[in-house]
């Protein structure tokens, strides 16, 4: 039907070359309308050549990392995924991926005030700080594949090793750590801020801030509620780890707890908006007692991590962007098991 279209207007011109006056005064405009139908006429009947919204648009796919653990805290690991039931706003989703050993892009913030100076200070010449057997405990139980950057925070945040796979780069940009200066206050909400805008700008499934603080929120420029906020607009996991006593707790060395004082625990409990923080994203937050618990978590966190179920699932809800997504999911215990516990984000905002 296109090709007779222009058929037409071919032979139209043609015959008008032999009729200049008459095409002169009428066929010029009528070729120009022509044209113009024409081109209405091809767009209409061709209308593949335009982008079409795909069915990955309509119907984003949101990742959820899962923690599995039975009665002793331990990792439940070798499950498949019809071990799992996904809920979307109370309806059943399908699960449209399913990842058992996800490596995680890690961004470590190490609090740089003066309170935690004893937790980076080398005990003896050619002995490693606290801080470096720590982190040699969460990669050691951590993924191979993991990726880490490490940043300081003190009044400003401060980059102290870029984005790499290599864990002897890792260890090695500690000393650059240690040998940071240590200042006085700083602000933990700030410094969280700072880590969700680096790790939103990765495309990673599995996306985790571990956050290691004396707690401090002086002089913030950000407060509870906008770092609370973007936590919810992003699909990263938090943990903290709150020291509130530093110094006890360096003292303590790898023996019993630390002699902590009452104010510890006082401020211990005051701290509810670490949970409130951490429990946004699907993360835990830790207030170890010595520096052999210290070492314990780090170590149980790398192997969280890496033995937490990443599950994919297509959003059947897609109305109302900005507006939130609750996710339920339950799982079917294996044969042997029982009171198992579970944890992932429950809530997602979409754009």
């Amino acid at each position: 039907m296109m090709n007779d279209r222009f058929m037409f207007l071919g032979n139209f011109i043609c015959l008008s070359k032999f009729e200049k006056p008459y095409f002169d005064k009428f066929g010029r405009p009528l070729m120009k309308n022509i044209f113009l139908l024409l081109s209405f006429l091809f767009c209409v009947t061709n209308t593949s050549v335009f982008s079409q919204p795909t069915s990955a648009a309509a119907n984003p796919e949101i990742f959820i990392n899962v923690s599995v653990m039975d009665a002793r805290g331990r990792a439940v690991t070798g499950l498949d995924k019809t071990a799992f039931t996904v809920n979307e706003d109370k309806e059943t989703a399908e699960i449209s991926s399913f990842i058992s050993d996800e490596p995680a892009e890690v961004l470590f913030l190490f609090d740089k005030s003066k309170r935690m100076s004893d937790l980076y200070r080398k005990a003896d010449p050619g002995k490693q700080s606290l801080v470096y057997h720590f982190l040699s405990r969460f990669m050691q139980s951590g993924h191979p594949a993991n990726s880490y950057s490490l940043f300081a925070f003190r009044k400003t945040q401060e980059q102290i090793l870029a984005t790499t796979g290599n864990q002897n780069n890792v260890l090695a940009a500690l000393d650059a750590l240690d040998a940071l200066k240590m200042e006085g206050s700083t602000s933990y909400l700030d410094a969280c801020y700072f880590g969700i805008e680096k790790l939103r700008q990765s495309t990673g499934k599995k996306r985790a801030l571990i956050l290691f603080t004396q707690g401090g929120s002086e002089q913030s420029a950000y407060t509870f509620k906008q770092v609370n906020a973007l936590l919810q607009e992003n699909n990263i996991l938090l943990y903290v780890i709150a020291v509130f006593e530093p110094t006890s707790l360096a003292e303590s060395g790898f023996g019993g707890p630390a002699n902590m004082s009452e104010n510890y625990k006082n401020q211990v409990t005051k701290q509810d908006e670490f949970n409130k923080l951490v429990t946004v994203t699907g993360g835990r937050v830790f207030f170890p007692m010595s520096a052999s618990e210290m070492a314990e978590i780090f170590s149980r966190l790398g192997s969280e991590l890496q033995n937490q179920y990443t599950i994919g699932i297509k959003l059947a809800n897609t109305s109302g962007a900005g507006k939130s997504r609750r996710i339920k999911i339950k799982i079917k215990p294996p044969a042997g098991t029982s009171n198992l516990k579970i944890r992932y984000r429950e809530e997602f905002v979409i754009d």
